[in-house]
């Protein structure tokens, strides 16, 4: 029907062309590229104790505390929550620093799209959460496994 009415199916393309691909190539320049799991191993164990959990009234659930000179889009994350994000395989994808004052930022030149922070053992009832603090929150709550996907475009 389509096609009769004199639509044309085009392949997308692949790579930006022009003065997009420039701009393009210069941000992926300017942007450091991280290994999150190497910076996740190198984070210490978080507490329940931490100022925004217990702002929020949850538990640690799989964070980490990061320490050092990391800023992220002029946010400290020394002292920040980190919460790694996995794919389906369990790869490392990227971290989620959550400072105590809230503010949020992602490790710069790492994929969140498809990465998720898993809470709790594997039950019988899995829940798709947006944040951190809603997942610990229905964890506590159920005792069901909780997926975290970080924002409602990653759902």
């Amino acid at each position: 029907m389509a096609a009769a009415a004199g639509w044309k199916w085009t392949a997308p393309r692949s790579e930006p062309t022009g003065n997009r691909a420039s701009a393009r190539q210069e941000t992926d320049r300017a942007i450091p590229k991280h290994d999150p799991g190497a910076i996740w191993v190198g984070c210490h164990p978080a507490s329940d104790d931490h100022p925004r959990l217990i702002q929020q009234g949850v538990k640690v659930f799989g964070l980490r505390l990061y320490r050092g000179a990391l800023t992220v889009a002029g946010m400290s994350c020394d002292g920040a929550l980190a919460m790694l994000l996995v794919d389906g395989t369990g790869k490392a994808m990227t971290i989620q620093f959550i400072a105590p004052s809230g503010e949020k930022r992602f490790l710069p030149g790492c994929p969140k799209k498809g990465a998720f922070h898993v809470i709790g053992v594997l039950t019988e009832i899995i829940i798709i959460c947006e944040g951190y603090a809603t997942g610990a929150t229905i964890h506590m709550a159920t005792g069901y496994r909780v997926v975290v996907a970080v924002d409602s475009g990653n759902l």
